[in-house]
């Protein structure tokens, strides 16, 4: 893999976009530049990626509290169901 063709590449297009007394006066500040460059995308996405793994958590949490609640509804809809069941099948057998 040839990584010096890229970073020329990148450093390149970066100090096309900077300002004239911003750009580096030789290749060892253009490498600099550069490292610092992507040390800081490194972060950003680092930051980004944290970002995105907090709210996966509160949004599962607040799924999974959604669902605790529906079964507590669901499971005290059985019981009801299973007494009326039950009262069903014992008025059933004292009409025979």
């Amino acid at each position: 893999m040839k990584v010096f063709p890229l970073i020329c590449i990148s450093v390149i297009v970066y100090l096309s976009k900077s300002e004239s007394e911003t750009k580096p006066k030789n290749i060892h500040d253009s490498f600099s530049l550069f490292l610092y460059i992507q040390e800081r995308e490194i972060q950003n996405l680092s930051a980004e990626i944290e970002s995105l793994k907090n709210s996966q958590n509160l949004n599962a949490s607040a799924r999974l509290d959604e669902l605790r609640g529906e079964n507590s509804r669901l499971k005290y809809r059985l019981n009801i169901l299973k007494r009326v069941s039950d009262r069903a099948a014992g008025v059933s057998e004292k009409i025979r």
